[in-house]
């Protein structure tokens, strides 16, 4: 009798602790509406995150990300607004032109900003750049962390 309840168990047991990984993966984050303001990387470039009614309302960068070149004056990244997911994490992109030189109007680099608020108040996560004209050797990303 003994072999057959231990399957039993085993199998009740698994279950048991599979609904309970759902039920923790999808738990609900209530994410405090704000600003939060925190930096990239080194602390060089700043970044804010404004929420509210449960959405990424706009999103800032005080300079662009350099990964293979420096100098100039600060070029401002602004995003748009992103959908929270009930998990708390988000994912915005936008896209910078050029506006000078021969290359006026056309983008010169793309930026993806993703992470995960938390219900403390805080955010972290990436900024991947990529700069269109200067090909994959200047694509880079890096982390950020941000709080209310």
């Amino acid at each position: 009798m003994a072999r057959r309840t231990t399957p039993l168990v085993i199998g009740t047991a698994l279950a048991l602790a599979l609904l309970a990984a759902a039920a923790m993966a999808s738990s609900t984050v209530k994410v405090k509406s704000g600003a939060y303001k925190g930096t990239l990387g080194t602390g060089t470039i700043k970044i804010t995150l404004t929420v509210g009614g449960g959405k990424l309302k706009s999103a800032s960068l005080s300079d662009l990300p350099l990964f293979c070149s420096s100098g100039g004056p600060p070029v401002v990244i602004k995003f748009g607004s992103a959908k929270i997911a009930k998990s708390g994490a988000f994912s915005d992109h936008t896209q910078r032109k050029i506006t000078v030189g021969p290359y006026k109007g056309k983008v010169g680099e793309k930026l993806t900003l993703s992470g995960k608020f938390t219900s403390s108040g805080t955010v972290s996560g990436t900024e991947k750049t990529t700069f269109v004209l200067n090909g994959p050797h200047c694509t880079g990303k890096v982390a950020f962390s941000a709080a209310r």
